[in-house]
């Protein structure tokens, strides 16, 4: 194992039975958490940078990133997938 990162909660940089991880093109990551219906974001060096999702999707599992950036979030709780544009 090369490295551990976060801890068990509901904060920032914690997380509540995360599902999936995925990367941006500027190698951010991003992290889907079931428990806590959101999905974090963090730089490269492991800094928290914000969610998304928060209060919209409920039990979020699936990541991906089409060409332009955006994010697709399979949103299992709400039976949809969401779009999210890149800011």
């Amino acid at each position: 194992m090369l490295s551990t990162f976060g801890t068990i909660g509901k904060n920032e940089g914690e997380f509540s039975l995360p599902t999936s991880i995925n990367f941006d093109s500027e190698g951010n990551f991003y992290i889907s958490e079931v428990n806590n219906n959101r999905v974090q974001i963090f730089n490269p060096a492991g800094k928290y940078l914000g969610e998304v999702g928060a209060g919209l999707v409920r039990m979020p599992h699936g990541l991906a990133f089409d060409s332009f950036g955006a994010l697709y979030i399979t949103d299992a709780g709400n039976n949809l997938i969401r779009k999210f544009q890149r800011n």
